[in-house]
């Protein structure tokens, strides 16, 4: 992952990290531009969401969806995917 600084918009080296949560840091920087630059700041890293969510999660996801399918729709559902597989 590279930072750049938000200032002269060079390279930052990442010199600590705090976590506040499981899914959000902050990330302590140093620009290595120090003759010119050399700021020091604070960036936050976030998860934000995902493109493709794991698999476990959906088969989870599809299992609780067919069973609150009724039967006759089951049924017919996997009479489908029957065709398919062939």
């Amino acid at each position: 992952m590279r930072i750049d600084c938000p200032h002269c918009f060079g390279k930052a080296l990442i010199t600590s990290t705090n976590a506040l949560s499981p899914m959000v840091k902050d990330l302590y920087c140093q620009c290595v531009n120090t003759r010119e630059c050399g700021a020091s700041f604070v960036f936050k890293l976030g998860y934000s969401h995902d493109l493709n969510p794991p698999v476990k999660s959906t088969q989870q996801l599809a299992a609780a969806i067919l069973k609150s399918l009724p039967l006759s729709e089951r049924q017919a559902l996997f009479g489908q995917i029957e065709l398919f597989a062939s």
